[in-house]
């Protein structure tokens, strides 16, 4: 199959940018009801990002690694590119919902122009490439059974079935900002290594491979998992042509320097305990499925596919699939980070890189004529079937929107912003969503424990010194600098102590929440 026409892949290009377009523009929403979304996921991902994206609009500049906004009691670092682009388009003057789309579906479209751009580098017609592009978009296993026969709402993300792998673009790209946006940067420097390698050796070899060394230092501020990722395709290929070693030289000495400087001046107080265990399996053992039974529920027709095409063609021959086995191997042996789900954003790119052969495997069967295409439609049908109605399940216009914050709380917010400062620390009890940090840009003592947990920090810390001062401590409250308690009303869990509550100043308060200043130190 070939789509010979010159415009080919711009027709791809602008067919996927329509559907990411409307896909932004029906899975964020902020208006009269607070700010909703029709994705689980970025309802429980975004606060994350609201937060940054509202630190680096409304703080000083001097002032935005200085403090972190989610724990007082440890510092470390968040890729930031993503949330700065929104951050200034808010300081633009640009509302909250235009400042946090536009840049995601930029991301988006840069993101399908990468995997075009990949898959043509990589030797494919555009006709192919559209194919690896919706087999990458649309991936999924065989939830779509289950689905149709009612046992689950979704087909993609049924824990209960083994099945945790679930589809890129809903679990990944639109809920990972940090990843969409590292995404092009990514699919940029496998094509530029992959096509360096395919040439005779010469100075652009060599200027190419400097100016990638750069990029994976914004690969790096970008996506840590993607930075990773092409590490380890960069060690394949450097194996594989070896005989070019100058050519990888020049790679590894501008990256290290690149890298180095982010690593130094950026990452360098960020905890790394938890990160890099050698725990074999544990994504398997942790779905509670078997060995076995895992591969197909999560996978699929894809796996089967890949392996034949190792035996039938000449695939691992091929320095992009040889990669992928490596990636894949690995984000099943080690955990990269505390939470193992978390490994998923590295298997995504060894999807990616493993889709290569299941195109040459297809392309194999197509030529063949006759019943072979019919089958292989039915083999991209299907390896895209469960995706396809994941995606579908969120872009639905009926579809029951999630309420990331309501419009009580994007009102106290604004409220609280008048009466506090940017250094002022909030203790709370608040759950994930919470305005406080993600609405107000205020730091608060601790966030939400998940989120705290995964990126390596010591938690337990922050949480007993903080059930000791909702005790109250008031002495603890002083000796950590609390300017303010923000109390939540219907978060049972999180009892207050009533006498701690007459010793400070209500300022502020609604249906849900009542807000307290510590000796009264709220801003005239």
């Amino acid at each position: 199959m070939k789509l010979r026409n010159a415009n080919a892949t711009i027709i791809l290009l602008i067919a996927w940018g329509i559907f990411f377009v409307f896909l932004w523009q029906t899975v964020f929403i902020v208006d009269e009801y607070g700010i909703r979304t029709t994705s689980d996921k970025l309802w429980a991902d975004w606060v994350v990002h609201l937060t940054f994206t509202h630190v680096y609009a409304e703080w000083p500049v001097s002032d935005w690694f200085d403090t972190n906004p989610l724990y007082a009691v440890e510092t470390f670092r968040y890729p930031f590119p993503a949330n700065l682009v929104s951050s200034l388009l808010l300081r633009s003057g640009m509302t909250l919902e235009s400042a946090m789309i536009l840049p995601s579906t930029v991301s988006s479209v840069l993101l399908v122009a990468g995997l075009l751009l990949f898959f043509r580098v990589a030797g494919y017609s555009a006709g192919w490439a559209g194919v690896g592009t919706g087999i990458v978009l649309l991936n999924g296993g065989m939830g779509f059974i289950a689905w149709a026969l009612g046992v689950s709402s979704t087909p993609t993300d049924i824990p209960g079935m083994g099945i945790v792998i679930q589809n890129f673009v809903t679990s990944e790209f639109v809920p990972q900002r940090s990843m969409l946006f590292g995404a092009f940067f990514f699919l940029l420097l496998v094509s530029a290594v992959y096509f360096v390698s395919q040439q005779p050796v010469s100075w652009r070899s060599h200027a190419i491979m400097a100016v990638a060394g750069i990029g994976a230092a914004a690969l790096l501020l970008s996506h840590a998992h993607s930075f990773l990722t092409f590490t380890m395709v960069c060690a394949v290929f450097a194996i594989m042509y070896r005989r070019a070693w100058r050519v990888w030289l020049t790679l590894l000495a501008t990256a290290a320097i690149a890298c180095g400087l982010v690593f130094a001046l950026y990452y360098a107080p960020t905890n790394v305990e938890g990160f890099f265990a050698w725990d074999p399996f544990a994504l398997i053992t942790s779905s509670g499925t078997g060995f076995f039974s895992f591969f197909v529920l999560n996978y699929g027709l894809f796996l089967p596919v890949v392996t034949i095409a190792i035996f039938r063609t000449a695939a691992l021959k091929n320095p992009l699939v040889l990669s992928g086995l490596l990636v894949f191997a690995l984000g099943y042996m080690i955990r990269f980070q505390p939470w193992i789900w978390d490994n998923t954003k590295i298997l995504t790119w060894g999807y990616l890189l493993l889709s290569v052969a299941v195109l040459q495997y297809l392309i194999r069967l197509w030529d063949q004529g006759g019943i072979y295409k019919t089958l292989v439609g039915a083999l991209v049908a299907l390896l895209c079937l469960s995706g396809t109605i994941e995606v579908v399940k969120i872009l639905r216009p009926t579809a029951e929107p999630h309420t990331m914050f309501s419009a009580e709380d994007m009102d106290i917010a604004g409220q609280f912003k008048a009466v506090s400062s940017h250094r002022d620390l909030v203790l709370t009890t608040l759950p994930h969503n919470n305005w406080v940090h993600a609405l107000s840009a205020r730091p608060v003592f601790k966030s939400y424990t998940g989120w705290l947990w995964s990126y390596g920090l010591d938690v337990e810390k922050g949480e007993e010194l903080a059930r000791r001062m909702l005790a109250g401590d008031y002495e603890l409250i002083v000796d950590n600098g609390i300017r303010f308690l923000v109390i939540d009303r219907q978060n049972v869990n999180q009892a207050v102590n009533e006498a701690l509550l007459r010793k400070l100043k209500i300022v502020l308060q609604s249906n849900r929440y009542r807000v307290y200043a510590v000796n009264g130190q709220a801003k005239p």
